[in-house]
């Protein structure tokens, strides 16, 4: 058994099993919260230690009728606020048991992508380390 064969196994391993993670709690938060369309009210900034981030104030209506505000369960970079000023409409997945725990909508990308780089890699690793054993 060579010593990178078994790197990439512990690699791939990790790596697989850091993307599954990562891709139920996507299909957690996907299965339990709803979109709905929105409107950003403001930018609030919030100050942890050195770092900066910035919680949007959301507005937005059920599709039942209901209209909420709410800040935003996430907390953002300065250049999410600057790429999506106050006023812009998005899209928000709400909580339908909680309607105050909402966020704004991820790209496929940034929803997903990380997950499955995560799990094609690590299954790539450990396939190269079965095959170096």
């Amino acid at each position: 058994m060579s010593a990178i064969g078994m790197l990439f196994d512990v690699i791939g391993g990790l790596g697989a099993a850091g993307g599954a993670v990562i891709l139920l709690n996507q299909a957690y938060a996907t299965v339990t919260t709803r979109p709905a369309p929105g409107t950003i009210v403001n930018w609030v900034e919030e100050k942890d230690g050195e770092i900066v981030r910035f919680r949007a104030q959301l507005a937005y209506t059920t599709p039942d009728g209901h209209s909420y505000t709410s800040a935003s369960a996430s907390r953002q970079f300065d250049s999410d606020r600057s790429a999506k000023p106050a006023g812009t409409a998005v899209t928000v997945r709400y909580n339908k048991a909680v309607p105050d725990l909402v966020t704004i909508e991820e790209s496929f990308n940034s929803r997903w992508g990380v997950a499955l780089t995560g799990v094609v890699i690590g299954a790539a690793a450990l396939a190269l380390g079965t095959l170096m054993h």
